[in-house]
């Protein structure tokens, strides 16, 4: 897939694939391949979408069926920052869960840490609050997890439920 992909990119030819949409319907692409960029580990194609006629961030694990044409197109005035676009293109998706949880251990270690899925925001020597954005609750326990660190959750209450289930759980587990 990779493969496929790059060299697309690398030889500036058109590229036809199959893409599931977050909502999971299906969809065909035609697209000037620009750029992949890797962010939050997964892997993203920066291309310009020629139904849509605008720049489009795909997530590779959602593309199946890539075709290259020999199609070739002549560049267009690309984002100057792809990194940068393909990290605005994620954080405008709405999601069902925002996410606020006060850390025990510094701004610095919980950044670095958890600096690429969070927005980390300083409120003491030794204290942060983390807020993330998530449609699954098991990702930002995950994180927090990540931290090794004493945290509160704010908010969603729905979260709060859910650590309490796995905490009853796990607990159950080492007895």
């Amino acid at each position: 897939m990779l493969d496929a992909l790059a060299g697309a990119c690398h030889d500036g030819v058109r590229l036809a694939f199959s893409y599931t949409a977050r909502d999971g319907a299906p969809t065909e692409r035609y697209v000037e391949p620009y750029r992949l960029v890797v962010l939050a580990r997964r892997w993203y194609l920066l291309a310009f979408d020629i139904d849509r006629d605008d720049w489009r961030t795909f997530r590779v694990d959602r593309i199946t069926a890539p075709r290259a044409t020999v199609a070739h197109f002549s560049p267009r005035d690309a984002p100057d920052d792809p990194v940068a676009f393909v990290r605005g293109s994620i954080e405008r998706v709405p999601r069902r869960y925002r996410v606020v949880a006060d850390v025990a251990a510094g701004a610095d270690a919980v950044e670095t840490r958890i600096g690429s899925w969070a927005d980390v925001e300083r409120i003491g020597p030794r204290r942060c609050r983390v807020h993330m954005a998530a449609d699954e609750l098991e990702w930002p326990i995950f994180a927090l997890m990540q931290v090794d660190a004493d945290f509160v959750v704010q908010e969603p209450p729905e979260l709060k439920d859910h650590l309490s289930r796995l905490a009853r759980r796990f607990t159950a587990s080492v007895r």
